[in-house]
């Protein structure tokens, strides 16, 4: 019986940094000489005469036996060993190309790539400033402020090899413009405008009329950022954008501006948008059932206002009639469902208007089939 030792017991992913020496006993009850092998890989079996190691990297499989005097042989074993000396191959990118010097309005995008060949990447870390970020991640140069940054990362392999690197640059200012902090910003909107309805649908608009300029515009909806701009600083210019929205709710948008640049940062006052008509206008629901008899025509009308993009026609609370429709705000919208072969009885109709804001009811009607 021939038994293999190890030099080195492997970490508990399995994998080795460093070569491994292994070594073989051989044993047999009868007395006489054994002669012990083994075989790298793929290659012809060799006599065993002391201790060999394992020192390519990758997996290799180590066959092994012993034959007694008697022409004996040991049914073969093997073992494997894998074995990876390598640290990761990583590049770490800032906006495409090698980590430098960044001006206060540039956008920095730090983005880590690793890779190993022999065991494979177990951890990859990117921090910035000592705070970890995920690769392909975004920052402004105003964002981190003026003066030294330190990029880092840290990647380890399966095996514990570990490639890691601190790169130092730095975040300047801008040659000439503004001399002090920017002005104040001022927001206006242009809500219900254009056709009288707070649809939804407005503009608002950040300006500063005079003064030592912005670098950079942020605007917050609700306290949430939803805008950054990277603005020319052309002091004492004025400088105005503007930011298009669509689709909300009703509700109450409070929207507030910021102006920074390399000597500080200005906030605006709150602006408040109020959006009342989101919703489809009301309908108002007839019907031409004059005769009485069980065919009539219910129509809905929406003379003016908000327009729907679906008609729902509830018949006793059953939905009976859906109709998809197309929305002109604020033309008028119509839609009709024929009825037919209705019994003698009482018939409660009941019509919605929707869109992607809401739900907008009619009132109850009652349509009286007598023949």
């Amino acid at each position: 019986m021939t038994v293999l030792a190890l030099s080195s017991e492997p970490n508990a992913a399995g994998w080795h940094r460093e070569p491994v020496e292994f070594s073989l006993a051989a044993t047999d009850d009868r007395a006489g000489e054994l002669a012990t092998w083994y075989a790298l890989g793929g290659a012809e079996p060799i006599r065993y005469t002391g201790p060999a190691a394992v020192e390519a990297e990758g997996e290799t499989t180590i066959r092994y036996g012993s034959v007694d005097a008697a022409g004996n042989r040991e049914p073969a074993k093997t073992a494997v060993v894998r074995l990876d000396r390598t640290v990761p191959a990583v590049q770490l990118t800032q906006s495409g190309g090698p980590v430098t010097d960044a001006a206060f309005t540039d956008a920095l995008r730090f983005e880590l790539a690793a890779s190993d060949a022999v065991s494979g990447i177990a951890s990859s870390e990117l921090l910035l400033d000592g705070q970890p970020i995920e690769s392909g991640s975004s920052r402004l140069g105003a964002d981190l402020g003026l003066g030294s940054h330190t990029i880092r990362y840290v990647v380890t392999d399966r095996a514990g090899n570990v490639a890691e690197q601190t790169t130092a640059f730095q975040v300047r200012a801008q040659a000439g413009g503004a001399s002090g902090a920017p002005g104040v910003p001022v927001l206006s909107d242009d809500s219900g405008h254009k056709n009288g309805l707070r649809d939804g649908s407005y503009a608002v608009t950040m300006n500063l009329w005079w003064g030592n300029n912005g670098s950079i515009f942020r605007l917050y909806e609700n306290g949430t950022l939803v805008r950054t701009e990277v603005l020319a600083d052309r002091t004492p210019s004025a400088q105005s954008v503007r930011t298009e929205f669509s689709g909300k709710k009703n509700g109450v948008y409070i929207y507030t501006a910021e102006l920074v640049n390399p000597h500080g940062a200005v906030k605006s006052a709150q602006l408040s948008v109020s959006v009342t008509d989101a919703n489809p206008g009301k309908p108002a629901l007839s019907h031409n059932n004059w005769d009485g008899d069980g065919g009539y025509r219910l129509t809905a009308n929406l003379w003016w206002g908000t327009n729907a993009t679906e008609y729902r026609l509830y018949e006793n609370g059953v939905l009976v009639d859906a109709q998809a429709l197309s929305a002109a705000t604020p033309n008028a919208q119509a839609a009709f469902t024929d009825i037919a072969g209705r019994a003698p009885g009482v018939y409660r109709y009941r019509v919605e208007l929707a869109n992607a804001a809401g739900v907008t009811s009619s009132d109850t009607i009652e349509v009286v089939v007598s023949r």
